[in-house]
């Protein structure tokens, strides 16, 4: 059984505790002498001065070897102007350039050398992969003349859960034989839920999301430009649907 008194520490274990803190119990030879020589005032040994110089050769870039702290000299990689930058910016890659022009001239440079022989520099002429329309932009641009743009692009090419309303429509129109296409991005307008024959579309609208006053003025706008392109446009509530989802596809069937 263990005994419930506190714990005694005899005079000598006290004193060996107290010189252990003041470093003064006797360590091997070897730790002895490698604590001694970095802690007493001793210069750092040339073997080691050497191997301080030489450790970042090659991870710093020109002139690494002569480096004793600060900025390190380097040249442009456009015009040749030295420059004057730092360890940790040279190894992020970073002050390759003089100034701004010098980083615009040398990527228009490669720009033309190995993505455009035939460019002088400025816009393109381009057609949107999603429009059609045709445009004038830089190298980079993907194509896309505009943020609808982009965002029916994204929907269409991102794969995207099926909703539970969705896919409730979507069984009635199997049950039915009307054939439909899902997600179908139509005239650079926005991407529709089921686009089904004679130019007739399908959207479900959730209950929460569609409540918002931006959100309904936006679904205002987009129905009146698919109206005026000859579009008959059915939209269905969630609450509608959760109802019966035969109901929704039989109005459809009627009109």
């Amino acid at each position: 059984m263990q005994s419930n008194k506190l714990r005694t520490f005899t005079k000598e274990h006290k004193e060996k505790l107290s010189l252990s803190h003041k470093g003064k119990i006797p360590w091997s030879k070897g730790k002895r002498g490698l604590w001694t020589s970095w802690n007493k005032g001793k210069k750092t040994p040339p073997h080691v001065i050497e191997k301080m110089k030489t450790s970042h050769i090659g991870q710093v870039g020109e002139k690494s070897s002569h480096w004793k702290g600060g900025k390190i000299e380097r040249k442009c990689e456009n015009c040749g102007k030295t420059i004057f930058s730092r360890k940790s910016e040279i190894k992020k890659g970073w002050d390759r350039f003089c100034s701004r022009k010098c980083k615009g001239r040398w990527q228009s440079e490669n720009i033309k050398k190995h993505k455009h022989p035939n460019w002088k520099g400025g816009k393109l002429n381009k057609k949107c992969k999603v429009c059609g329309k045709e445009f004038k932009a830089y190298i980079g641009n993907t194509g896309l003349c505009s943020r609808r743009c982009s965002g029916i692009w994204n929907v269409s090419h991102n794969n995207k859960k099926n909703t539970s309303i969705e896919l409730a429509i979507e069984k009635e129109l199997i049950n039915f034989n009307i054939p439909y296409i899902k997600q179908c991005p139509i005239e650079g307008i926005s991407v529709v839920d089921f686009l089904l024959p004679n130019k007739t579309i399908i959207q479900c609208d959730g209950d929460y999301w569609h409540s918002f006053p931006k959100r309904i003025n936006k679904d205002i706008n987009q129905d009146f430009l698919f109206s005026f392109k000859g579009y008959k446009i059915f939209r269905f509530k969630e609450s509608e649907i959760n109802k019966s989802s035969r109901k929704c596809i039989l109005k459809i069937i009627k009109q």
